[in-house]
């Protein structure tokens, strides 16, 4: 079983433990993100547990296929070339995020969200997730936004329309007939309900429209108080509006609520105006209702699905910011006040590289400039790991997800951060327990075990100098025992080195390597050292993870490349300690370059713990090299951006992925 940060793939090797396969296929199946590996023609070489679920289907119904053939779903020949398309950028080296548009096996629409990266020469990580729910929630919303700014307006303007001509007809109703007509039209043919009244609140006209929204005919109604509308909770307002209609005022847009003849509440927003008489003196009230029961409804939904969001922005464990396209932070939720050590109102108005340490601080604003011209994007639409600046100077570990939004017709990017300083906390943990545990075991094998078969040599050489003396037959095979036991002894020592390199403490690095290597050559493996002056550090913990990539190096040319020489060098250069495993046996497979094992994973995160860069990559000549550069705290670097140019430098086209702690 071979392990990547992309995924799993069953590589299985001759001599690597079963339960270790399981362990890491079990890690793999139960990732809950879409993932599979591809060729770079498309084709799928494996997919995981939570690809495979999505439509029921079984490994061997999608393995081989080209993606865009799979039973997952449909695509249509505008989408295949669209993820034709991003396959091939991604396999220029260039990671690739799009959304695709495909029928499901049922023929329903989906929308998928891919992330394409190339994670060797020829094979591609493809991550997706289905976000049809979301896209569907933004577009219904979206047009619920759309349908209701609309219908307001064609609304306002149809009332304000209503209302300026009835104020007109009844100042112009005694200029005749064919005028009353026309305004009697007007109110039965409204859209809205047009209720006439006296100054003491009883119904003197009632339109079409009336009836439909209230369920009374005319007939049941004119003559009867308009209280009759008034729910118990709103009686008080027909007082207060009968007093305003008699001082002459107009009340526009009152939204209130009346009951209909079955007793359902209506929404509803009057405009309210007075009737005059020919002298000019207030005779009565005309009320126009329009009905807004839907949209009160619908504010109401938005209203709520925002209380919900806003509550999940408080509660998440997720530091959530938004910054503008210049970098201005917009927004920052409790937990990401948390995560930094500021309250909200600190970082509103500033800079998001005040949360970085340099050399990101300095350089983000290029980012974003770069990335809105056009140019590539840095961390825009890709997760990974980075560094972060708390409050009080500290730096820690966090993962960040940066996606950009458009609202209002603003670009603006949300940042998704979660501190990861515990996880890592604990992985070194596990680490320190594992070499504890090593060097425990590597003791009681020399002073307990060892001690034992001294014992026994000694009495085996005893026995066999007795047997010779009584001219004994059986003299000889004791001999042979002391010698077998002397050898067990030797292999004890052996192994009781490499767990507990006892030179590594008392003769320093350098002795330690040549220890290493003299081990290696009493295993029958051709093993030489090349240090042209001795390498000296100071400190126990970084010679100590140094050494153990020395010998995993070692360990894996033996087992996995059945190398018959290795070469160890260790060396200075330019402020750098640099320290390199070759051999001269099979390489590295293309399965196992994409996805490494436990033993590469655990070198790379040994050197993530004392700041150096690891490389892994086939010799030019055949065989495996592996290179592990370190800056010399000691030695100023050559290279003023420390040691991360130079090992680029060194490592260009080795596959090399500095580790971060």
């Amino acid at each position: 079983m071979r392990v990547s940060k992309f995924g799993l793939a069953n590589t299985s090797r001759r001599g690597e433990p079963a339960s270790a396969d399981a362990r890491l296929r079990a890690v793999f199946d139960h990732t809950t993100q879409f993932i599979a590996l591809l060729k770079s023609d498309g084709t799928i070489v494996e997919a995981n547990r939570a690809a495979l679920s999505l439509r029921r289907l079984h490994r061997e119904d999608v393995v081989g296929k080209r993606i865009w053939k799979a039973r997952w779903w449909d695509f249509s020949p505008p989408m295949q070339r669209k993820l034709k398309e991003a396959i091939l950028n991604a396999h220029d080296g260039e990671p690739v995020h799009i959304e695709l548009e495909m029928l499901d096996t049922r023929g329903t629409s989906l929308t998928f969200e891919f992330l394409i990266q190339r994670v060797e020469e020829q094979l591609l990580i493809a991550q997706g997730r289905d976000i049809t729910a979301q896209r569907r929630v933004e577009n219904a919303l979206r047009r619920s936004r759309d349908e209701l700014e609309l219908r307001i307006q064609t609304r306002t303007t149809e009332l304000d329309r209503a209302n300026s001509q009835l104020r007109r007809e009844i100042a112009q109703r005694q200029q005749g007939e064919e005028a009353s007509a026309r305004l009697a039209a007007i109110v039965e043919s409204s859209a809205d309900a047009i209720i006439g009244e006296t100054l003491e609140g009883n119904i003197t006209s009632w339109n079409k429209s009336a009836e439909r929204m209230f369920g009374y005919s005319a007939g049941e109604v004119i003559g009867r108080p308009i209280s009759i509308l008034i729910p118990p909770d709103r009686a008080d307002e027909m007082s207060r509006i009968l007093s305003k209609i008699r001082r002459g005022e107009h009340i526009d847009l009152l939204e209130t609520d009346r009951v209909s003849k079955t007793g359902r509440r209506v929404t509803v927003s009057l405009s309210i105006s007075p009737i005059r008489d020919t002298s000019g003196r207030i005779i009565g009230l005309a009320k126009i209702a329009r009905d807004v029961t839907e949209r009160r409804q619908v504010l109401t939904a938005l209203h709520d699905n925002e209380a919900r969001l806003r509550a999940i922005l408080t509660t998440t464990i997720d530091g959530i910011i938004t910054i503008s396209e210049t970098g201005i932070i917009e927004s920052a939720n409790p937990a990401a006040e948390r995560i930094f050590g500021y309250n909200a109102a600190e970082l509103i108005g500033k800079n998001v590289s005040m949360l970085m340490p340099d050399p990101d601080a300095s350089q983000h604003d290029g980012y974003l400039v770069n990335y809105i011209r056009g140019g590539p994007a840095k961390i825009i639409g890709i997760g990974r790991e980075v560094s972060g600046l708390r409050r009080n100077g500290d730096t820690f570990p966090m993962e960040l997800a940066v996606n950009e939004v458009w609202v209002g017709g603003r670009r603006l990017f949300t940042g998704f951060v979660r501190d990861i300083t515990e996880r890592r906390r604990l992985e070194k943990a596990i680490l320190d327990i594992i070499g504890a545990e090593q060097q425990r075991i590597g003791q009681d094998l020399h002073d307990g075990l060892g001690q034992h078969l001294t014992g026994i040599a000694l009495k085996a050489r005893v026995l066999a100098d007795d047997l010779a003396v009584e001219r004994s037959a059986q003299a000889k095979a004791a001999r042979e025992i002391g010698t077998l036991v002397q050898t067990a002894i030797a292999r004890t020592r052996d192994l009781a080195r490499g767990l507990a390199p006892v030179s590594l403490q008392k003769l320093g690095f350098t002795t330690a390597l040549q220890d290493l290597a003299r081990t290696t050559q009493q295993m029958g493996v051709r093993c030489v050292l090349k240090a042209p002056h001795p390498v000296t550090l100071e400190s126990e913990t970084v010679a100590l993870h140094l050494y153990r990539i020395a010998q995993e190096s070692i360990n894996n040319a033996i087992k996995h490349g059945h190398a018959g020489n290795i070469t160890i060098s260790i060396e200075h250069r330019r402020g750098e300690i640099v320290l390199r495993i070759r051999d001269d046996g099979v390489g590295l497979s293309e399965k196992t370059k994409a996805s490494p094992g436990m033993g590469l994973r655990v070198m790379q995160f040994r050197a993530g713990l004392i700041g150096a860069a690891l490389a892994t990559r086939s010799g030019s000549g055949g065989g495996t090299e592996v290179v592990c550069i370190l800056r010399d705290p000691h030695e100023p670097s050559e290279n003023p951006n420390g040691d991360a140019q130079a090992t680029r430098r060194e490592t260009r086209g080795k596959k090399i992925r500095p580790s971060r702690r």
